[in-house]
């Protein structure tokens, strides 16, 4: 391990016994400090020697004499010393004294502080944290992949500004970077990271991003204490190698729970594979713990040619059209309990089973072969009772195969190139390849603000209509959803095509009213134009689909049927109209929205403007005026 004098800056390589030292936790810029640099005896002259200075000058100020960073302490030209030390990275990590986190995008500003100390008022302290929130969570230091481990692993970890001002400490700011970041307090607070589960852990990468597809996984191999070797240019298969080798020192079987927006009411993804192909996979899966009795485990789990030998117990469900019997492999996991639930007496209770749908590889004539139904992973099964079911080993087919490279019209669309895209559509595919393309195109394209394109696509891109309205649907999600519309003539016209063009109209009402209840509740904060959004999409109905599709959105459960049943605003939900934050209020300015909608088409007054509580900014403004300071 290579260290940096904090007081001559220059490298010295130890083996074995390491004196104690700082490490730098950053995100890198262009044209950083280069071991190359170092031994070149000029990197003195550079513009980001600046944050090596830095660095050795902090780490002596506190009475260590080496320090450790990643840009000039690694010689990345030799292959063999690069894999060592993305080997070595977590314990690096691990062994510091101390972890100095850089994040060179946040100035501290002192007018935290101030409305920190100039009043107790919770009003002031809600301000506080806020704007502390607001500026600490946009740092990237929190969406980069390799920070993760440098965050959990050091005992210490103390965040620095843009002016390397110490900001805070990990354990000082456990509340609200476990908040950032979804890892659990007692984590961050020194518990043993292996205390979590798999699928838990994978949850906390499903939010963190790298630049390179494999450092996906070679970021996490100190997170799950697993060694490989680094294969640059493999892509994706780098995450199901990481897995396989977690599989051969673990027996947590949560590492198959994931795709779990299944459980969470989301749709169906497609995927076929009994691993999940990212970490992203795992995003719904935070409270997935295995439930076999303590001190007991699985059987581990076999990887042959075949696929995965695991012990389940299997559940039979009734046989579907075709006479395709599925079969529930009841895995040893289960959903954790939430502190505050108020789901189910059996959720409350953390009885949750987790299963897995199967069918029966009939093709290779063995019986305990099974393969995935119909691309589904994890889903719950809270009435299934395990002890009817006896314990079994069974073999569930899996293959990587060849890693899938996105079809050209997807790329296309996401650039507008409309006059390629005919061409394409034209002479290079056939029918069946044009109908799954631009099943991912056409949202594409809408998703990028290509009005043009979006109207190739439903004139020339699909001939099934069923197919052509499933597209449309999802492609109506993607441009209501998303967060900026440079023009919105465009939004509307874009509205309007996939509206009158895309969508059956004997199913297009209901389908809208699923689509407008579930957009993001940013659209309808202060910084969001949802309003704006939801006028275009019925501007697109004529006036009777209007009235319908206020009908059914008052009447649908999930909304509050009081809201919909006064001219005014119920008393009781006064409170939360007027709040100028939470998800009730965004629902609330949604509905009213749909309210006036239905009041307009009966010939009645709009309902009026609710009135809006000062912000804390303003408390605070007015407090310092008040004061003279």
């Amino acid at each position: 391990m290579r260290l940096l004098d904090t007081t001559t800056h220059k490298l010295k390589l130890f083996h074995g016994d390491v004196p104690p030292y700082a490490i730098l936790s950053h995100r890198w810029r262009e044209n950083e400090v280069t071991f190359q640099d170092l031994q070149a005896g000029d990197a003195s002259q550079l513009e980001a020697y600046d944050k090596i200075a830095r660095t050795c000058s902090i780490a002596a100020a506190a009475g260590l004499q080496y320090t450790w960073i990643d840009t000039c302490c690694i010689n990345k030209t030799d292959s063999v010393e690069l894999s060592e030390a993305i080997n070595s990275m977590y314990r690096w990590y691990e062994e510091s004294t101390v972890c100095y986190a850089y994040l060179g995008d946040i100035t501290w500003d002192d007018s935290f502080s101030v409305a920190r100390d100039i009043d107790t008022s919770d009003n002031l302290k809600f301000g506080y944290h806020l704007n502390l929130a607001v500026s600490f969570c946009g740092a990237e230091w929190f969406t980069r992949g390799w920070t993760l481990q440098e965050l959990i692993a050091p005992s210490v970890v103390i965040f620095l500004d843009q002016g390397w001002i110490e900001i805070g400490t990990k354990l000082s700011m456990c509340d609200m970077v476990s908040s950032i970041t979804g890892i659990p307090k007692a984590i961050l607070s020194g518990a043993d990271v292996d205390s979590a589960s798999i699928a838990q852990r994978m949850s906390w990468v499903s939010r963190w991003r790298t630049t390179k597809v494999e450092d996906t996984a070679y970021c996490l191999m100190g997170l799950f204490g697993v060694n490989m070797p680094l294969l640059y240019g493999e892509g994706g298969n780098a995450f199901f190698r990481l897995q396989e080798e977690i599989l051969k020192v673990s027996t947590d079987y949560s590492i198959f729970c994931h795709s779990f927006d299944l459980l969470f009411g989301g749709t169906e993804n497609g995927r076929s594979k009994f691993l999940a192909a990212s970490p992203v996979d795992f995003e719904h899966s935070a409270r997935i713990v295995p439930n076999h009795p303590e001190g007991i485990g699985c059987m581990p789990v076999r990887i042959d040619s075949q696929g995965f030998h695991l012990q389940v117990r299997l559940a039979t469900r009734e046989s579907l059209k075709g006479g395709v019997s599925i079969r529930n492999a009841i895995l040893p996991c289960q959903l954790e309990a939430l502190e505050d639930s108020t789901i189910g007496d059996r959720e409350e209770k953390g009885l949750l089973s987790v299963v897995i749908p199967l069918v029966a590889a009939t093709d290779l004539g063995q019986v305990g072969v099974f393969r995935l139904f119909n691309g589904s992973s994890a889903a719950a099964a809270g009435d299934i009772d395990e002890a009817k079911f006896r314990s079994m080993v069974i073999c569930v087919q899996h293959s990587r195969g060849r890693v899938k490279r996105r079809h050209l019209l997807p790329r296309l669309a996401a650039g507008g190139h409309t006059t390629l895209i005919k061409m394409v559509l034209n002479k290079g595919v056939g029918p069946p390849i044009r109908r799954l393309a631009c099943h991912d195109a056409l949202p594409e394209a809408a998703a990028t603000h290509s009005v043009d394109a979006v109207e190739v696509f439903l004139e020339m891109g699909c001939d099934d209509r069923r197919l052509l309205h499933e597209s449309s649907r999802d492609a109506l999600k993607r441009v209501l959803n998303e967060r900026y519309w440079s023009e919105p003539g465009d939004l509307e016209k874009t509205v309007t095509l996939l509206v009158q063009k895309g969508l059956f109209q004997t199913n297009r009402v209901p389908d809208l009213v699923n689509i407008v209840l579930g957009m993001s509740p940013f659209a309808f904060s202060e910084h969001g134009d949802g309003d704006r959004r939801v006028a275009s999409l019925l501007n697109a109905l004529d006036k009777e689909e209007r009235r319908r599709f206020c009908l059914e959105y008052l009447g649908d459960p999930r909304v509050a049927p009081e809201w919909a049943a006064s001219e005014r605003v119920p008393p009781a939900l006064v409170p939360l109209w007027r709040s100028p934050n939470g998800r009730l209020t965004m629902r609330l300015n949604r509905t009213r929205m749909v309210m006036n909608e239905l009041r307009v088409l009966d010939g009645l007054p709009p309902l009026p403007e609710p009135k809006k509580l000062e912000s804390t900014g303003s408390v605070l403004s007015r407090r310092r005026d008040k004061d003279g300071n």
